[in-house]
């Protein structure tokens, strides 16, 4: 009983940091932001369309994924919104004319292949999603 219970620890604290990382929401952009970091403000305002440009004056383009987990754990951590909150969000933006949605992409790949190719894109992404091509955000 003892050796069940032992492999069992053994199996979870190997799965432990797969199972983390899973977890994980990763902000990105395209390379020729030149941002490093965002503070979660940034962020917040950058996905409520309150901060349109970069620190250079070039414009930002905001991207989203379309339902998933991760779509609902990036609105929790840094906006504190649900799906539908935010979705009522924007379209209350729309029908009063002050901005227009952020795209949606169905996979984390296709956020990283748009954000790879837009100039002053912003995405995010899991953090297990292979990338190229893009910069990781540091958000403080």
């Amino acid at each position: 009983m003892r050796i069940k219970k032992l492999i069992w620890v053994i199996v979870f604290l190997a799965l432990l940091p797969a199972l983390a990382s899973a977890e994980d929401v990763v902000v990105i952009t395209n390379p020729s932001v030149s941002a490093v970091a965002l503070r979660k403000k940034d962020v917040r305002n950058i996905y409520r369309g309150k901060k349109t440009t970069w620190d250079d004056g070039s414009k930002i383009v905001f991207v989203v994924l379309k339902k998933s987990p991760t779509h609902d754990r990036f609105l929790k951590k840094y906006l504190g919104k649900t799906d539908a909150q935010f979705d009522r969000f924007w379209q209350k933006q729309v029908f009063a004319g002050k901005g227009i949605p952020p795209r949606a992409f169905d996979s984390d790949q296709a956020i990283v292949n748009f954000v790879a190719n837009t100039p002053g894109a912003i995405g995010y992404i899991s953090a297990d999603t292979k990338i190229a091509n893009v910069k990781i955000i540091t958000v403080q």
